[in-house]
């Protein structure tokens, strides 16, 4: 029995399937292909049967000595997400791309306490992490991302105090670093280079804070 093995993305093999509407005649062509039931498929390793949304078997199709799978059904078990976009007539696999927006050393200094510190959204904190911090560093904040707030987390009413430029003496990379200041006497200070968002200095005890903060008037 021939076999076709999946591994996460599929590979190795074509496949084409969908509810396709009205197509231009011109962009049609017959052609004479076969329902393939000796087809067997496993998913990770598992034997596993293509169905549509009615719980109806959907087979392989042979034609030209290729062998094409009903796309939806193998995205969706493979979880790739899938959609058709009838105007452009377009199959559309995994996540569309987006531009992330760029944001200034400020900007990007409120939305973290924003979204990262005060927020409850999961997704979006993880969001943040994947747009605006260091790559170096983005797997420290991934950790943090996935906590909800407590009261005593809570930046309230913050202000920009101050920035400035900083080279960090390890490195040799240079730059900026900005202050926070929160009510309750809450103070924060973000080390951002590269353009994106690498260290949060926010405990007051700590003899790094007490350097960094010496930076400031």
């Amino acid at each position: 029995m021939k076999k076709i093995a999946f591994a996460g993305m599929i590979t190795a093999v074509s496949f084409v399937s969908m509810s396709i509407g009205a197509v231009a005649a011109s962009n049609l062509e017959e052609i004479q292909a076969y329902l393939n039931k000796g087809v067997s498929i496993t998913l990770h390793g598992e034997k596993w049967t293509p169905k549509d949304s009615d719980g109806s078997t959907l087979y392989p199709i042979t034609y030209n000595g290729s062998t094409y799978l009903p796309v939806r059904a193998v995205a969706e078990a493979a979880g790739l997400p899938v959609e058709w976009k009838g105007d452009t007539q377009t199959v559309a696999l995994g996540e569309s791309k987006t531009e992330v927006v760029s944001l200034s050393e400020n900007e990007m200094v409120m939305k973290y306490i924003d979204v990262y510190i005060n927020g409850t959204d999961l997704s979006a904190k993880q969001q943040f992490v994947k747009d605006y911090i260091h790559p170096e560093m983005q797997s420290i904040f991934t950790l943090g991302a996935m906590s909800v707030p407590t009261e005593a987390d809570i930046r309230k009413s913050p202000k920009l105090v101050q920035s400035i430029d900083y080279t960090n003496e390890k490195t040799g990379k240079p730059g900026r670093m900005v202050l926070v200041q929160s009510d309750g006497n809450r103070e924060d200070i973000f080390y951002i280079y590269e353009v994106k968002l690498g260290t949060v200095f926010s405990d007051k005890h700590s003899e790094t804070f007490t350097a960094m903060r010496k930076l400031f008037n």
